[in-house]
C-alpha cells in the first residue's frame, strides 16, 4: 500500500504565496533573514619588550579585540513585549481564535487561545527564530606579561601572564560541551539585548603559564660528575627536564529562576538581594554542597524578571591548576666500519629520543652509493627509538 497517501508537502518557497502562508501558519518557524550582516572581529595591540639583563628578555603588552554582529546560535523574534507583563494573569485568560478555520493543526487551530498569543509580534506563529542570529556584540581587553630566561649552558624558562576581560551579549555555542560552567542561561529577554550585555560566560580574568626546558649540570663538561670511564658518562651525560604548568581562574557562573509564570519565549533569572555577598570562603571540598550563598538571590514575582545579569561576575566555577613534566635523556651512538662490514656499540637509557650517530674516524672510506649504511649527510644520522 502506499504509505503517502496524501503526498508530499512541498517546500513553501515553491508555492504561491497564499499556499505557502496556509502551510505556515500555526507553526513556529525558524529560517535565516533575507539579508544577514556579516560578522566580524577588530583587533589591535601594543607590546613593549626589553633585555633586562644577562639571558632575561620581559615582555608587557596590552591587546584589545571587538566583535560585531556575532552569531548567537538563534534569536527568537517572537517574544512578549516587556510592557505587556503587566496584564499579570489576564495573558492567560481565553479569547476567541481569530485564525480559526486557517490553522489546521496545532494550538492555533483550536477555538479559543490565549490573551498572551494574541499580543505577540508575530501572533499567527507560535514561534519565530532566526537562524544563526548575528545580533551579537563582544569587547576584551587584557594585560599581558612575559619573563623569558635563556641559560648560556642550554635551556629555557618560560612565564606569562593575563589579566583579562572579555563582556559581550553572546555566549558559547557550543553549550553542549561546557559542562555546565562557562556558558549562557539563556536570553532573558530577546527585546532587550543591551541587558544581556556582561562578563562572558568563557571570561577567565588571570591566567599564568610556567614552561621550561632545562639541561641538568650533570656529566662531561657539567659542574658535577663530569668524570669517569666511558660507560659512566654515557650514563651521566644528556639529562634534561621540561615541563609546562597552567594555573587559570575559573569562569562566571549563570543563573536562572523557576517557575517561569510568564512564559510566552520569555527567559527568568533570579533577582539579587542588595548588599548581599554570596560569595563562600573555602576550599572547594567545603562548599560541594553549597558553592556559594544561595539566600543572596530570590525568584521575581510572578509576571517579572530578574535583574541579575547573564551571569555573576562574583560567582566562579573551579579554577585550573595543571601540571606536566618531563625526565630526557639524549645519549650519543657511535657506529665504527672495517673491512670486515659495520659494527655498531651502542648505548641508551631512560626514555625515547633522538639520538645522533657518526662515523668513526677510523672509517677509511665512506659506504658507497649503493649500501643501506651510507649516511644521508656526511657525518651524523637521526635515529628515533620507540
Amino acid at each position: 500500500s502506499n504509505p503517502f497517501p496524501n503526498g508530499f508537502t512541498q517546500a513553501p518557497g515553491n508555492l504561491p504565496q497564499a499556499q505557502a502562508q496556509a502551510l505556515l501558519l500555526g507553526a513556529g518557524l525558524t529560517a535565516p533573514l533575507r539579508t544577514i550582516e556579516y560578522p566580524y572581529q577588530s583587533q589591535w595591540n601594543l607590546t613593549i619588550q626589553r633585555q633586562a639583563w644577562a639571558g632575561v628578555a620581559i615582555e608587557a603588552a596590552y591587546a584589545g579585540s571587538r566583535g560585531v554582529h556575532l552569531p548567537r546560535g538563534g534569536y527568537a523574534a517572537n517574544a512578549l513585549p516587556t510592557a505587556q507583563l503587566s496584564r499579570g494573569t489576564g495573558l492567560n485568560a481565553s479569547v476567541a481564535n481569530p485564525f480559526l478555520g486557517l490553522v489546521k493543526v496545532g494550538a492555533l487551530s483550536q477555538p479559543t487561545v490565549t490573551q498572551g498569543q494574541l499580543l505577540l509580534p508575530f501572533p499567527q506563529y507560535t514561534g519565530v527564530t532566526q537562524a544563526g542570529g548575528y545580533v551579537g556584540n563582544s569587547s576584551y581587553h587584557s594585560l599581558q606579561m612575559k619573563v623569558e630566561k635563556r641559560f648560556s649552558r642550554g635551556g629555557t624558562v618560560v612565564s606569562a601572564y593575563t589579566f583579562s576581560k572579555l563582556i559581550g551579549d553572546v555566549s558559547s555555542l557550543t553549550g553542549w560541551l561546557d559542562s555546565g560552567v562557562g556558558q549562557s542561561p539563556g536570553t532573558q529577554d530577546p527585546n532587550n539585548l543591551r541587558a544581556e550585555k556582561t562578563v562572558s560566560g568563557f571570561d577567565s580574568r588571570q591566567r599564568l603559564t610556567v614552561s621550561y626546558v632545562v639541561d641538568l649540570p650533570f656529566g662531561k663538561g657539567k659542574k658535577f660528575l663530569a668524570g669517569g670511564n666511558g660507560a659512566v658518562q654515557r650514563f651521566t651525560t644528556g639529562w634534561s627536564v621540561s615541563g609546562t604548568s597552567t594555573f587559570q581562574a575559573g569562569f562566571p557562573l549563570a543563573l536562572t529562576a523557576t517557575p517561569n509564570v510568564a512564559g510566552f519565549n520569555l527567559g527568568l533569572r533570579p533577582n539579587v538581594v542588595p548588599g548581599c555577598n554570596p560569595v563562600l570562603s573555602g576550599p572547594a571540598s567545603s562548599r560541594l554542597n553549597g558553592w556559594f550563598d544561595k539566600a543572596c538571590y530570590t525568584v521575581p514575582a510572578s509576571y517579572t524578571l530578574g535583574n541579575l545579569s547573564a551571569t555573576d561576575a562574583r560567582l566562579r566555577g573551579h579554577g585550573t591548576a595543571n601540571y606536566n613534566f618531563a625526565l630526557l635523556k639524549k645519549t650519543a651512538m657511535i657506529v665504527s666500519t672495517s673491512n670486515s662490514g659495520l659494527k655498531s656499540s651502542t648505548s641508551s637509557t631512560g626514555s625515547s629520543s633522538l639520538c645522533p650517530i657518526r662515523w668513526s674516524r677510523r672509517m677509511p672510506t665512506p659506504p658507497p652509493a649503493s649500501s643501506p649504511h651510507r649516511p644521508i649527510s656526511p657525518g651524523w644520522y637521526n635515529l628515533h627509538f620507540a
